[in-house]
């Protein structure tokens, strides 16, 4: 008799001869056990001599109706397996249709290996050198964390309608922000705001740590942890130890206003960070970008070593040496799942990995033009690289108020 399936059916049959009578089937054939003997009994031949008729007669009329039951059950499972494989079939299809987008072009964040002629982004990529890679970590780094969010525009829906459902119920005395809001732009800066708190960790209370800042560690040593210390984080004068960036409050609030300000007043240009840690602040100017309607045709360019600080420079500063902290390598995997998991990874966001005077100059053939630049160094090396990020992109050889970086590295 086959077995047809994992799950396990007993029957118990008292009779009045004293014996109890056990069937079981599932993973393993249908069978009937005589309690006295232990034996298993499949064909009425297999019943020991001491048997009951009683038990003789009930184990013929059992095993029959086992055969029928493995027939229908073997029946169920066959029509069930065919159900789960075109179930599974259709799955597949919609997946593979699913990452095309209205103009044709793939844009699943777990597909490695796209040609290039069917990638979406501002120009061809990855661009590889010997110490740098310029890349769109949708296409080019495998994505182990899911997508923990909603996308932005059914958090700012589901916001105004509860702005607009308790609303009628109550009366401001003053603007929030000092300003008088629609309901989609109260829904927007609500989202904005949970953003700020979670990215910050400030939305964690008192489940958060504070990491005070060190970079210059002896070998063995580790950071401490200190109670959170909201003044500290609002103004960025300690680590997180379960946000995305040390930015401060106060600084992801202007990251905000400047974006906004270039919307509001039309000015063309793409976003830039260099020095990103573990992407907090470049994911918050995503999620401002997505509030503005800005994601398809501005690109978020997302800069780092993603290997720590850069070795430092003791002709420039005898000081500027030994910057090491493990706390600050986060490798480009981080950074993009942490992009994917609030919902903020697309074609548009771009990583540049390697140090600023490996990446800046590829970098600036291929940019068309930047809005907003947030430059980040750690040290005075980094620094002479930053003026040449500035030279490159802001100053040209027409403007006589543009100087050039005084570090003679350059």
């Amino acid at each position: 008799m086959k077995s047809f399936a994992k799950s396990t059916i007993t029957a118990l049959i008292p009779f009045s001869v004293g014996v109890l009578m056990t069937y079981s089937f599932g993973v393993g054939s249908g069978r009937i056990i005589d309690p006295r003997s232990g034996v298993v009994v499949t064909e009425k031949k297999d019943l020991p001599d001491h048997s009951s008729p009683l038990l003789v007669a009930a184990s013929e009329q059992i095993l029959a109706a086992v055969d029928k039951a493995v027939q229908a059950a073997e029946k169920a499972t066959q029509a069930a397996e065919k159900a789960a494989s075109t179930v599974a079939a259709a799955a597949a299809t919609d997946a593979s249709t699913s990452i095309h987008s209205k103009s044709g072009a793939i844009t699943s964040p777990y597909d490695s290996t796209l040609p290039q002629q069917k990638r979406d982004g501002p120009f061809q990529m990855p661009i590889n050198g010997e110490r740098f890679s310029i890349f769109q970590p949708i296409y080019d780094t495998t994505i182990s964390v899911s997508q923990l969010m909603a996308p932005t525009k059914d958090f700012i829906a589901t916001f105004q309608q509860r702005i607009e459902w308790v609303g009628p119920m109550v009366v401001e005395p003053e603007p929030i922000n000092k300003e008088i809001m629609t309901s989609n732009e109260h829904a927007k800066f609500m989202y904005l705001e949970m953003m700020k708190n979670i990215l910050t960790a400030m939305a964690f209370s008192n489940a958060e740590r504070s990491v005070p800042p060190k970079t210059k560690l002896q070998e063995g040593e580790k950071l401490s942890l200190n109670p959170l210390n909201p003044t500290l984080r609002s103004t960025g004068k300690d680590w997180t130890f379960a946000g995305d960036t040390m930015t401060g409050s106060a600084r992801m609030d202007n990251i905000r206003d400047l974006l906004q300000d270039v919307v509001k007043n039309n000015v063309e240009g793409d976003y830039i960070e260099t020095g990103v840690w573990r992407g907090g602040a470049s994911i918050y100017a995503r999620a401002v970008l997505a509030t503005l309607g800005e994601t398809d045709h501005r690109v978020s360019y997302v800069c780092d070593s993603f290997q720590g600080l850069p070795p430092g420079d003791r002709s420039l500063d005898r000081h500027d040496k030994g910057w090491e902290s493990a706390y600050l390598e986060v490798p480009k995997e981080i950074v993009a799942d942490n992009f994917n998991k609030y919902g903020l990874l697309d074609s548009n966001v771009v990583f540049a990995k390697g140090f600023f005077n490996e990446t800046m100059p590829p970098l600036s053939k291929k940019i068309g033009t930047l809005a907003v630049m947030r430059l980040d160094v750690s040290t005075i090396y980094d620094y002479c690289f930053i003026q040449l990020v500035y030279s490159i992109f802001v100053c040209n050889s027409n403007d006589d108020t543009c100087t050039t970086s005084p570090c003679n590295i350059l």
